[in-house]
């Protein structure tokens, strides 16, 4: 009967086996190391976000802040008639013009 190369007589299966663990065990913690800088990463990305979001957030709300009041402003000149609520409306496209005149010069 043949011996295999595989298996060495007289030769302990721990040592043959001392390898392959060592090798597994490399691969598992460089595994866990990726995982761990992934995590790190992903955390910065996340905190330096919110230095975009806010102030994207904050011009949104005064974006709809604007759309009610011309919205409210347009209802009450129409249902009403009363030229105080075109006078409101007046304002309001007014501020809206000198804040993109203020916009496009910076």
């Amino acid at each position: 009967m043949a011996v295999s190369n595989v298996v060495v007589p007289g030769r302990p299966v721990s040592r043959m086996l001392a390898p392959v663990i060592w090798r597994l065990g490399m691969l598992v913690g460089m595994i866990a190391a990726v995982c761990v800088i992934g995590v790190v990463v992903s955390m910065i990305a996340v905190g330096r976000s919110g230095e975009v979001v806010q102030p994207v957030a904050d011009a949104h709300g005064e974006v709809v802040r604007d759309l009610q009041d011309t919205e409210t402003a347009v209802a009450g000149w129409q249902l009403a008639g009363e030229r105080a609520f075109q006078a409101d409306f007046d304002h309001l496209i007014g501020s809206y013009l000198i804040a993109e005149v203020k916009r496009q010069a910076a």
